[in-house]
């Protein structure tokens, strides 16, 4: 799927943001929000503040010590928290590596970069034990680490090519057991699921045909619902929720449901399993959703509309805090090339309330993860 904002090219680094090139700081606050400048002369990380209501103030940035690719990656997971937040994954397209950070608070610094095994990676996940970093360009692939005392360790076996089909992957991630790791693919339609093994090498993948056109995003409850976003479904776009077996069956639960809004890109879940929320690019919206305890999905608003980046925006990645009161998204605002962060307040019926914005990204920021 190609749409306005893959094409994207870097504006100015936002004045008070210099990326340093060892450590970004700042009061811990409540927590803390990161996103990727993906910039084409030199990728880093961006760390705001964040305060009990969502309120956030620059803290920093943080080179990665690889390059961006200077436009929208067509991707979610560019930007991943380990277990526990105190490591960030960060992928650089522009240079095929993967840079691992270390997090304390909203202390971020670079401890490693290692290969990404391919071209163009896009997207990471992690657990305690392991590493995988999906690859999108030439050949796409997934390739594994191991992480040890002293950084990642490429893991033997931990590298497995994607179906033939598979020419535009958008995520990768690990199941709730971290048994299974799943790919969607936006141009074949289908969703891959690979079997991790005990030493974290990986079975070969098996292509699955997605209930809903153009998978994109997707996010995994703590049950195991495994919801996904369908870019092209018509008439607008769409989710679905399946499941997925420990031997990587896929099972579709429920939809295509419509969102009644356009291009569903990203999907974040609430920790409790409760709700999830699709970001609508094309519409510069948010669709929430309930997930019910046999994972089927139903719109909290009938509209489709529980949340807005506001007037002409496009709505990007997103990120649930770890307590689950707020929502956490990155916008394309109407001004060309400008980018902002937008916090929502998740009500207990999974209502969404803006509580606050902080702009002056540059239009190639990707990924979003909060603390």
């Amino acid at each position: 799927m190609r749409t306005r904002w893959f094409g994207l090219v870097v504006a100015a680094v936002w004045v008070g943001l210099l990326p340093a090139p060892g450590v970004a700081s700042a009061s811990n606050g409540h927590g803390a929000v990161f996103t990727l400048s993906n910039a084409a002369a030199g990728n880093s990380v961006v760390v705001f503040a964040r305060e009990a209501d969502g309120g956030l103030a620059a803290a920093g940035a943080v080179r990665t010590g690889g390059l961006g690719s200077g436009a929208n990656l067509g991707s979610q997971g560019s930007l991943t928290l380990g277990p526990g937040g105190t490591r960030l994954y960060a992928v650089n397209a522009g240079s095929g590596s993967l840079t691992v950070l270390g997090v304390s608070g909203t202390h971020v610094w670079r401890e490693q970069v290692v290969s990404s095994g391919g071209s163009d990676p896009v997207s990471v996940t992690a657990n305690e034990h392991w590493v995988y970093v999906l690859n999108a360009g030439g050949s796409p692939n997934v390739v594994g680490f191991r992480v040890t005392s002293s950084g990642l360790a490429r893991e033997e076996g931990g590298r497995r090519w994607l179906t033939s089909a598979d020419a535009g992957p958008a995520e990768v991630s690990l199941s709730p057991s971290g048994g299974v790791l799943v790919v969607t693919d936006k141009t074949s339609s289908t969703i891959d699921t690979l079997v991790v093994h005990d030493d974290g090498s990986l079975g070969p993948a098996a292509s699955h045909a997605s209930s809903g056109a153009t998978p994109f995003g997707f996010a995994f409850t703590p049950s195991g619902t495994l919801v996904v976003s369908d870019a092209g479904e018509a008439p607008t776009s769409a989710a679905t929720a399946y499941r997925v077996s420990g031997s990587g069956e896929l099972q579709t639960v429920s939809g295509p449901l419509q969102t009644n809004q356009l291009a569903a890109c990203w999907v974040a879940a609430t920790p409790d399993g409760r709700h999830a929320y699709v970001a609508d690019a094309h519409s510069g919206t948010i669709t929430g959703l309930s997930v019910a305890a046999d994972g089927s999905i139903s719109l909290l608003d009938a509209s489709g509309i529980s949340g807005s980046g506001g007037s002409g925006s496009t709505t990007l990645d997103e990120a649930v805090t770890p307590g689950g009161t707020l929502l956490s998204v990155l916008v394309d605002n109407a001004r060309p090339g400008v980018n902002a962060v937008v916090s929502f307040r998740i009500g207990a019926d999974g209502s969404l309330h803006r509580v606050s914005s902080r702009g002056g990204l540059a239009g190639s920021y990707v990924g979003l993860a909060v603390s």
